[in-house]
This record gives structure tokens, sequence and C-alpha cells, in this order.
């Protein structure tokens, strides 16, 4: 009987093993994918993580693409066609803050509120823009749930089971369901801004100005802040060419090397960000590969 057990108990743990190897080698990536799939991950991974390197021809064109992923209003109708982030949910986010911006505008323009201070509405303007600002960002967070995405680690873990795509839609579900919350107190804050419009007295003026205002301010703001952050990564954290060594802190961005996505069609046809003759790749082949000019100073060359 002893023998059995220790028989079973042997069996158990190369079980366990097994599966604890299978796990770590999903998480690692080390487990076998054909090159789409790397190309695929590369991409997905990329844009999640602010990968600046795409092109190998422009520091342009790479903050061009890179202000089309993130910015916005530019990332509606220009964001890469496989960034989970899709242009659905984008709208569906901006909107969510648009409704807000023109409720509590209609608050903050009642006659409790109002005065002719051109530096309260300024104010007000700005914290409005901020509170925006990150109503924004938890929206984005929930509805684009980066880990359960093409290399995320809950992806990793669940694909082992077979079960990657169902817990995929899963979560998406429910950040999507706590996302629209976040609209609820959108509609919150303009029934309000409703009701006080026509029970009080209104300066229809200030509320034009705060409302136009918290927009420019939030646009501007946003693309400050990620040129700031494109230039500092460009210029301080030198991300990996072509081909070398992708050091621990860029792991993310580049989940499998420097060089892939090695099937460059794949990465730009599937891009809606380009202008044709100004930011296309116009020197694309066939074959998915890229011409690098070499007029270029060093400095741009990537």
């Amino acid at each position: 009987i002893r023998s059995k057990f220790d028989c079973r108990s042997s069996q158990n743990m190369d079980i366990i093993h097994e599966v604890k190897d299978t796990v770590a080698e999903a998480i690692s990536g080390k487990q076998h994918e054909s090159e789409p799939d790397k190309d695929h991950r590369a991409i997905v991974q990329g844009l999640i993580h602010n990968r600046l390197v795409w092109h190998h021809d422009s520091m342009l064109k790479n903050y061009w693409f890179f202000l089309c992923q993130k910015h916005v209003l530019l990332g509606i109708p220009c964001c890469h066609k496989f960034h989970p982030y899709t242009r659905a949910e984008r709208l569906f986010v901006w909107l969510a803050v648009v409704v807000s911006a023109f409720g509590i505008s209609l608050l903050a323009s009642s006659d409790s509120w109002w005065t002719d201070s051109q530096t309260k509405i300024q104010l007000m303007s700005l914290a409005m823009s901020c509170y925006l600002a990150a109503k924004s960002m938890i929206m984005k967070a929930l509805v684009v749930c980066a880990s359960v995405q093409d290399g995320g680690i809950v992806q990793k873990v669940a694909e082992v089971v077979h079960k990657d795509d169902a817990v995929k839609k899963s979560f998406e579900k429910a950040g999507f369901r706590v996302a629209c919350l976040a609209w609820v107190l959108s509609l919150i804050w303009l029934i309000a801004g409703i009701y006080v419009s026509v029970t009080q007295n209104l300066s229809w003026t200030t509320f034009a100005e705060e409302f136009f205002l918290s927009q420019v301010y939030g646009w501007v703001i946003e693309w400050a802040t990620r040129t700031a952050k494109f230039l500092m990564g460009w210029y301080c954290q030198k991300e990996p060419t072509a081909e070398e060594k992708v050091e621990d802190n860029m792991a993310k961005k580049y989940p499998v090397g420097s060089a892939y996505p090695k099937d460059r069609n794949t990465l730009w046809q599937n891009d809606r960000s380009q202008c044709k003759g100004c930011f296309s790749e116009a020197s694309q082949t066939v074959d998915g590969t890229e011409e690098v000019d070499n007029d270029l100073p060093a400095s741009a060359k990537v």
C-alpha cells in the first residue's frame, strides 16, 4: 500500500511540476509561436506599453504615430487597427467626458457661482480639465483591460488551459460595465446642470467660456504631456534598434525582441495614421521591408 501511495505521490508531483513549467513558459513567452503570432503580440504590447520606435527612418514619423495612438481626439480616427483601445471605445470615453464638461459648465455658470472675474473662469476651466483628464484615464484603463490582451500576463496564463478568449471577453465585459458607471455620473452632471439652468439665472457667456476653455485646456495639456513623454523616451531612455538586445526595462514594449514585427506590411497596412506622401511608408516594398534614408542625421536613425 505504501509503495502504491509513494508511486501516486510521485506521479502527482510530476504533474504539478509539469503544470508549473508550462505556466512559467507561457508567462515568459517561451512557448512556440508562429511568426505572424509574434508579430501580432509585438504590435499589441508595443501599442499598450508606449513603444516609440516603429518607423526605421524618421523621428517625426514615430512622433506622429505615437500621438495618433495616445491623443484623445487624434486617436478616434487615426489609432492602429490592432490597438486594444478601439475607435468605438475612444468615442465612448470622449463623449462621456464632453457630457460631463457640459453639465459642470452649466452648474458653474449659475447665478450662485457666476462672477465677472476672468480669473475664476480660468481656474474653474483648468480644474475641470484636470478632473476630466483623470476620468478619461480611468475609463480607458477599464475598457482596455491590458492584462488580457495578446501577450498580457492574464492572457498567457489563461492560454495554458485554452480559456484565453473566454477570459478576455469576461474581463472586457466587466470593465465596460464599470465604465458605464462613469457615463451615469456624466448624465448626473448633465441633468443637474440643465436643472440649474432652468431654475436659476444663467450666464451663457460664462458657460460658453468655461466649456470651451475646459476642452481647449484639456487638449493642449494632453498634447504637451504626450509630447514631453515622447521626447523623454526618445532622448533619455534609448529604445533598442532592430536586432539589438532588449533590456529588462524595455521587455514589455518588445516582448519578442526588437526585430519584431518582422512583417512590416502587417504593421503598416493596419495603420490609420498615414497620410499619403507625408507620413506614409512610401518606401515599403512587397516583402514588408523598409529602406532607410541614409541622408538622415544619426540622431534620427533608429
